[in-house]
């Protein structure tokens, strides 16, 4: 019975399938049973069932090559999921926040094509000093 439900903490049977009815669907199997299944092109909701499976204490190795994903992933997903939620792993969070608005960004197309078609030369500086004396970022 217990590997029909799963298996035991060490030595994990996890493993995703193309769905049979649908091609872009994968089915996640843990043991012998349907676990769940989830759009193939859904990389956030691939990545919440990589941090549940990892915060429940399955090898990382075994979700990783279950998942397809680069094991050193499985840990943080994990931890973003205890930690934060969720919610974490569906916005992106890579790296710093970004200054760019979409107001910044229209006046930077417009004073790139003044700059850049009176010199060639630094017009990149150029307009980095304008966009910071404009808007201070």
């Amino acid at each position: 019975m217990q590997a029909m439900l799963g298996t035991q903490a060490g030595n994990e049977l996890i493993w995703t399938a193309v769905n049979r009815s649908d091609p872009n669907v994968r089915d996640l199997y843990f043991g012998l049973g349907l676990f769940c299944a989830y759009r193939a092109d859904d990389i956030k909701a691939r990545n919440i069932l990589v941090g549940l499976t990892g915060a429940a204490g399955m090898k990382r190795k075994a979700v990783a090559a279950a998942f397809g994903v680069n094991r050193c992933l499985v840990p943080r997903y994990a931890r973003q999921i205890r930690e934060e939620g969720s919610e974490r792993l569906m916005r992106d969070g890579r790296g710093r926040p970004g200054k760019i608005t979409a107001e910044i960004e229209g006046y930077v197309r417009v004073e790139f094509r003044k700059l850049y078609s009176k010199s060639r030369r630094d017009f990149t500086r150029a307009l980095i000093g304008k966009v910071r004396a404009k808007y201070g970022v």
